[in-house]
C-alpha cells in the first residue's frame, strides 16, 4: 500500500507517533460503527477528528480517506512493520540541521540506499563538525574530532604560524 514515504516522514519516532495516532483513529471508527449499527444513524465523527500533518501527508501519499477503516487498519500494520524492519541510518551532527538540510539528506538516502530508509538525527557538540553515520552494522566517523585525533602529530604544524 505504501509505495513511497512522503519526505516529511523520515524517522522511526515519527512512524511510532503515526502508528499511535492511527490506532486511536481506528478505535474511534470501530466505536462509531457499533454506535451506527445500534442507532441506525450516520455519525461523521471520524471525519472531523483533527489529525497531525504527518498522518495527513501519509494518507494523501497512500490515497486513503480518513474514514476508510479497512484501509487504515492495513496501513497501521504496514507502518508497524516498516518501523521495525526498514533500513535505518542514525546521523550525528555537531548542530541540529535545519529542515531543508534534513530533507536533502533523506532524499539522497531514499534515492541511493532504499526508498523506505528511515533516518534519525541527533546532536553531539563534542564532535566539532562533520558527521558520524551509523547503520545497524557499521559506523562511519567523518567528524572533525576524529580527524584531529587521527592527525595528532600534525597539530603543531597548524599552530606554527599563529602568533
Amino acid at each position: 500500500m505504501i509505495t513511497k514515504l512522503p519526505p516529511s516522514i523520515y524517522s522511526p519516532d515519527q512512524l511510532s507517533s503515526i502508528a499511535w495516532e492511527l490506532d486511536k483513529l481506528i478505535s474511534i471508527l470501530r466505536k462509531e460503527a457499533i454506535r451506527n449499527s445500534v442507532t441506525k444513524s450516520k455519525l461523521k465523527g471520524a471525519e472531523i477528528i483533527e489529525i497531525s500533518p504527518l498522518l495527513t501527508d501519509l494518507l494523501k501519499a497512500s490515497n486513503i480517506a480518513q474514514g476508510d477503516q479497512p484501509k487504515l487498519e492495513k496501513l497501521y500494520e504496514e507502518i508497524k512493520s516498516l518501523r521495525d524492519n526498514a533500513p535505518s541510518v542514525h546521523i550525528i551532527l555537531a548542530a541540529f540541521p535545519v529542515t531543508s538540510i534534513k530533507a536533502q539528506i533523506v532524499e539522497w538516502l531514499r534515492r541511493e540506499v532504499s526508498p523506505q530508509v528511515l533516518c534519525a538525527f541527533s546532536v553531539r557538540s563534542d564532535i566539532g563538525g562533520g558527521a558520524i553515520i551509523r547503520t545497524n552494522s557499521k559506523q562511519f566517523d567523518f567528524s572533525f574530532k576524529s580527524k584531529l585525533i587521527d592527525n595528532r602529530h600534525r597539530i603543531g604544524e597548524l599552530f606554527a604560524d599563529v602568533r
